[in-house]
C-alpha cells in the first residue's frame, strides 16, 4: 500500500543487485505505490534491469512516464554485467562443467563392453539424477536389460515426479506409445510388420526426441530413405534491436515540484535547474520549518532529477522547501508534513 513505499523500496534496494526479472516487473506495475524516483533507484541498482526486454515492456506501460533524463540514468547500465549476472555466469559455468563430467561418465559406461557391472552402474547414475531426459534413459537400459517392472514403475513414476507443461505432456504420451511397442519386440531388427506399422504411425504423428528414435528405426528396416539436413551458416551480421521507451518531461514552468504533499513516510523533490546549473555553482535544496530553523540539506549532483527525502523522522507541520544557488533562493514551495 502508498503508506508502505518507502519500506518496500528500502526492503529492495538492501536485495540489490539481485534482484530477479519478476521482481522488478512487480515492483514497476505497483505504480500507486512505487513512485518514478524510488523504480529508477531500484533499477539503476540492478543493472541487469537496462538489458531485460520484460523489465523495459513494464516500465513502458506506467501511466507516469519515466523522466527521460531518470529513464537514461537505466539504460545506461545496459552494456554492464551485474553482479547477478557474473553470479549467474559462473553457477552457468559450473552446470557446464558438472554436465560434460555426467555425460563423459555415460560415455565411459556405455563403451564398457567388457565388464559386467558397467550397465547397472549406468543405470544407478540414471536413477541419482533429476534431468527428465536421462529418466527415459533410464527406461531404455530398463528395456536392455529385459526388466519390464523398472521400466513401467520409471515411465509411470515420470508424471508425478516432474511438473509437465503440455509439450512435455505430448513427449511423454510418445515415449508411452514407444516403449509400448518396444516392449512386445525390443529387438528392431526382429519385429514384425505390425510393430513397424505402429513405429510408422508413430513416426508421422509423434514430435522430438521421439520422432528420431522411430526414424532410426525405419532407416534400419529399410522403410525410409533419410538425408541429413545440411544447415549452413547466416553470413549476415546483426546486432540488437535499438528500442525506443516513452518518457515523460521534468517541470517546464517552475524549477521545483513536490510531491506527495501533504507527505508522511517521504517526499519527492523534482526539479529541473535548467541554465542555473554549472559545476562552479553550489545547488542545494533545504528544508527550513516554520522557525526559519533549517531541518535538511543535500547538494543537488545534476542539471535535472528527482530527489528522495525520508520525512519519517520530521516533526509534523509545515515547511519550506527552498532550492538554493550560490547562497541565494531560485525558488521556494510550501510543505506539508503530517
Amino acid at each position: 500500500m502508498p503508506p508502505q513505499a518507502l519500506e518496500l523500496r528500502n526492503n529492495l534496494l538492501t536485495k540489490s543487485p539481485y534482484l530477479s526479472d519478476t521482481a522488478m516487473q512487480s515492483a514497476i506495475s505497483k505504480e500507486e505505490v512505487l513512485p518514478n524516483e524510488m523504480i529508477r533507484d531500484v533499477l539503476v541498482a540492478n543493472p541487469q534491469s537496462a538489458s531485460s526486454d520484460k523489465v523495459l515492456q513494464e516500465l513502458d506501460n506506467r501511466a507516469i512516464p519515466m523522466p527521460d533524463s531518470m529513464m537514461a540514468e537505466i539504460l545506461a547500465n545496459e552494456n554492464i554485467i551485474s553482479a547477478k549476472e557474473a553470479l549467474e555466469t559462473e553457477l552457468a559455468s559450473h552446470k557446464a562443467k558438472r554436465a560434460q563430467a555426467k555425460y563423459e561418465l555415460i560415455r565411459y559406461y556405455k563403451s564398457d563392453t567388457l565388464s559386467s557391472s558397467s550397465h547397472d552402474s549406468l543405470i544407478t547414475l540414471y536413477q541419482d539424477e533429476t534431468d527428465l531426459s536421462l529418466k527415459y534413459s533410464l527406461a531404455f537400459e530398463f528395456l536392455k536389460k529385459g526388466d519390464s517392472g523398472n521400466l513401467e514403475n520409471t515411465i509411470a513414476s515420470i508424471p508425478s515426479t516432474f511438473d509437465l507443461d503440455q509439450g512435455e505432456s505430448d513427449i511423454y504420451d510418445d515415449y508411452v506409445s514407444l516403449f509400448s511397442i518396444l516392449q512386445d519386440e525390443p529387438n528392431t531388427l526382429r519385429m514384425d510388420s505390425a510393430n513397424l506399422s505402429a513405429i510408422q504411425n508413430l513416426y508421422n504423428t509423434c514430435h522430438e526426441p521421439v520422432k528420431s528414435c522411430a526414424r532410426n528405426i525405419l532407416i534400419a528396416r529399410g522403410y525410409i530413405d533419410y538425408h541429413e539436413p545440411i544447415l549452413l551458416p547466416d553470413n549476415l551480421k546483426s546486432s540488437k534491436e535499438k528500442k525506443w521507451y516513452k518518457t515523460g518531461k521534468f517541470v517546464e514552468n517552475s524549477y521545483m515540484k513536490i510531491f506527495p504533499n501533504p507527505a508522511k513516510q517521504h517526499v519527492i523533490i523534482e526539479y529541473n535547474l535548467k541554465e542555473k546549473f554549472n559545476d562552479n555553482n553550489k545547488t542545494l535544496i533545504v528544508l527550513r520549518n516554520i522557525n526559519g530553523n533549517k531541518v535538511y540539506q543535500m547538494i543537488l549532483p545534476k542539471r535535472q532529477d528527482q530527489e528522495l527525502i525520508n520525512t519519517s523522522g520530521f516533526i509534523s507541520g509545515i515547511y519550506i522547501c527552498s532550492i538554493i544557488v550560490n547562497e541565494k533562493i531560485l525558488e521556494s514551495q510550501k510543505l506539508i508534513i503530517e
